[in-house]
């Protein structure tokens, strides 16, 4: 009786084990599927696109003013773009990918995912996607003339420090 016992709870915890895999399953199918109907790897490469290109534009104001030797010019650009393929293959969709899939999974239960994909594919959905890259790119181009109005209280605030930092 005692072995029997044994074996239908060894069985029950199989199938589920068995039951919560493909659960885990079909939520990764899921979120793989939203992610393509909200195009998330479209946006994300538009989102790294425009950091690079502000990070490429800091550096340029950075360096305006200066005139520096067309060698260390080519340097400059040659480190920028070491930079950003050093940053491209860490933050790249593709090392990415199976992380956003698990935080995802992990976020949302299988009904609240149906409802991001039922939503995603609604015509209200749909306009959200088309939006988001205009949306995006306007929000950092406001961010942007908000700290350029911010750089001289930054630029006080960094002064005052390096003034109370050196020795007397």
């Amino acid at each position: 009786m005692r072995l029997n016992r044994l074996f239908l709870l060894l069985a029950l915890l199989s199938i589920a084990g068995t039951v919560a895999r493909a659960d885990e399953a079909s939520k990764a199918r899921k979120v793989e599927e939203l992610f393509a109907v909200a195009r998330l790897e479209e946006m994300f490469s538009q989102s790294m696109t425009m950091a690079m290109n502000q990070v490429r534009t800091s550096v340029m104001q950075e360096t305006l003013g200066v005139n520096l030797p067309p060698e260390k010019t080519k340097l400059l650009e040659e480190m920028q773009g070491k930079v950003e393929a050093v940053v491209r293959t860490a933050l790249g969709w593709d090392q990415l990918r199976p992380q956003y899939i698990k935080l995802y999974a992990d976020a949302f239960t299988e009904e609240q995912m149906d409802e991001l994909l039922a939503f995603y594919r609604s015509p209200a959905g749909q306009a959200m996607v088309s939006s988001s890259p205009m949306l995006m790119k306007r929000g950092a181009e406001i961010a942007q003339q908000r700290m350029t109005a911010a750089q001289p209280e930054l630029k006080r605030l960094v002064e005052e420090f390096i003034e109370k930092t050196q020795p007397q």
